[in-house]
C-alpha cells in the first residue's frame, strides 16, 4: 500500500513519527481482521536496531536491512531523523481472504503535525 500525503498540491515533507515513516491500523468492519502495520511489517524496532548496529560495525551489507518505508529510504534514516521530501510512504501488501468492508488509518507526521486519515474500502473474492 503506497500513500502520497500533499498540503496545497504540493508533497509534503514526512518526518519519522515513533520511530517510523508511518503507522496504519486495518480492521475488517466485523472486527473480525485487524492488523497494525508499519512500513518494514511488523519487525520489532529492538531487532532493527539489531540490524543498524551490524551494519555499522560492517558486519552486513546494506541490502541486510530493513528499510523503514520511505520512497528514498537509506540505511540510516531513522538514526539520522532523515526526512521524506516527497510525500510517500509505503506499507507492505496484505492478502486478505476474507471478503467483506474494511478501513484502514494511516498516520503520517509533516511539520511536526500527526496526520491520521481514515480509508474504506471493499474485498470482493
Amino acid at each position: 500500500m503506497q500513500f502520497k500525503v500533499s498540503n496545497n498540491g504540493k508533497a509534503a515533507v514526512l518526518e519519522p513519527y515513533i520511530s517510523m515513516g508511518g503507522h496504519a491500523a486495518l480492521l475488517k468492519n466485523d472486527r473480525s481482521v485487524f492488523v497494525h502495520l508499519h512500513p518494514i511489517g511488523t519487525i520489532s524496532m529492538a531487532s532493527q536496531e539489531m540490524f543498524q548496529e551490524n551494519y555499522n560495525q560492517g558486519v552486513l551489507d546494506q541490502e541486510d536491512i530493513c528499510f523503514f518505508g520511505f520512497a528514498d529510504d537509506s540505511t540510516g534514516n531513522y538514526f539520522n531523523s532523515n526526512t521524506s521530501p516527497n510525500g510517500e510512504v509505503n506499507f507492505p501488501a496484505i492478502k486478505l481472504t476474507t471478503p467483506g468492508n474494511y478501513s484502514v488509518w494511516v498516520q503520517v507526521k509533516s511539520a511536526g503535525e500527526v496526520i491520521t486519515q481514515k480509508f474504506d474500502f471493499d474485498v470482493f473474492l
